[in-house]
């Protein structure tokens, strides 16, 4: 399955880079475009914000773009897939304000000279994106050296290990060259939208599938302990149902599959409803979901997959007169006109002669003034 192109991450790769262009060893450059925390003229709240944004995108020294442009590829791509190109837009910007909030907030306690100093760098926006990473991918290893990975989550508490010892040595002297409260201020802004966002059920999701896949390998049984361990945290999961209900059928436990697919018919009609729908009739079974269930399955799967919508809509025909059996044979009517008139006027015949006057006739005819009868 191919990836997508992390538009995003491009984008802000790109608007640093171009930015860098123009800024890269304009020392100027810092007093236009940084967050100055203290300034000589205090700025209304827009222009603060102005500065802040600005800064996030200005780079003066090489190896100071180089760090940041390095992490944010590595990383970039892997957060934007968790959380989209929007999402990812918005942890950039939001945690790089944050984090020059945090150093204002500290430039104002600390009261020093050097409070008056520009700010520049996407530092805080990547400390951000590290913080969500930390939380959302904790799990997966880094490689340091060949042959050697460690957890993630060690190497981004080592990361903020440093940022809080150099956060606590700067809060008296402020003097550093090394902005550590915007760091950590981007760190922290990063772990809260990782909770807002809901990486840590990301995380327990990617636990559960890898699971799954280590099961595929191993017994039935195994591959049941697995999806039922995925169903114990989400209930209504659609790969969960689909793997407990194939795993029961390896075994022939024609009732544990029958409930996991009438589940999985009921919950999640438009992911492996069509599955769900055929494996149910071919095992005779649909009987498990109410009428009302498979009319609603139907309609969900009436045009991605025609077949199982309409072999579940004939189910339906072989149980008591009703008006659920009249709106099955409407449906079946707008199946069947697609690719097969003589199929259509078959099943609108039927529907005339056994509910004339239903409403389900009433509005079919509605819908195809052509079909003759």
């Amino acid at each position: 399955m191919s990836r997508r192109v992390p538009f995003a991450t491009l984008l802000l790769l790109g608007a640093n880079l171009v930015a860098a262009g123009f800024y890269l060893g304009d020392v100027d450059a810092a007093w236009k475009n940084g967050f100055v925390p203290a300034p000589l003229v205090s700025p209304t709240i827009l222009l603060r914000l102005t500065s802040a944004l600005t800064a996030q995108f200005t780079h003066i020294e090489p190896l100071h773009l180089l760090g940041n442009m390095l992490l944010l590829a590595a990383l970039g791509p892997l957060v934007e897939s968790s959380i989209g190109g929007v999402r990812f837009l918005i942890l950039y910007v939001f945690t790089g304000l944050v984090g020059f909030g945090a150093h204002w907030a500290m430039a104002t306690w600390a009261t020093t000279f050097l409070a008056g100093e520009p700010v520049i760098g996407a530092s805080a926006s990547i400390a951000g994106v590290i913080g969500y990473a930390w939380v959302r991918f904790y799990r997966r290893c880094v490689p340091l050296l060949p042959r050697v990975a460690v957890p993630a989550y060690v190497v981004v508490a080592v990361w903020a290990g440093l940022q809080v010892a150099g956060a606590a040595f700067s809060a008296s002297r402020f003097g550093t060259a090394t902005a550590y409260w915007t760091h950590l201020g981007g760190l922290l802004a990063g772990l809260l939208l990782a909770l807002i966002f809901r990486a840590p059920q990301g995380a327990k999701d990617e636990a559960s599938e890898r699971r799954m896949a280590e099961a595929a390998g191993r017994t039935a049984d195994s591959l049941a302990s697995a999806a039922r361990e995925r169903l114990a945290d989400k209930p209504r999961d659609p790969k969960g149902l689909k793997t407990l209900a194939e795993s029961r059928l390896a075994v022939g436990d024609t009732d544990g599959a029958v409930a996991a697919l009438g589940e999985l018919l009921r919950t999640s009609p438009e992911h492996e409803g069509g599955y769900a729908a055929l494996e149910l009739c071919r095992l005779k079974a649909a009987s498990v979901t109410t009428t009302e269930e498979r009319i609603a399955a139907a309609r969900a799967l009436s045009a991605r997959n025609p077949e199982a919508a309409e072999r579940l809509l004939m189910t339906l025909l072989e149980e008591a007169p009703g008006e659920s059996v009249a709106e099955a044979l409407g449906m079946l009517v707008d199946i069947a006109a697609k690719d097969d008139p003589a199929g259509a006027q078959h099943y609108l015949k039927q529907l005339e002669r056994d509910y004339p006057e239903s409403r389900a006739l009433a509005d079919t005819r509605r819908r195809h003034p052509r079909i003759l009868l």
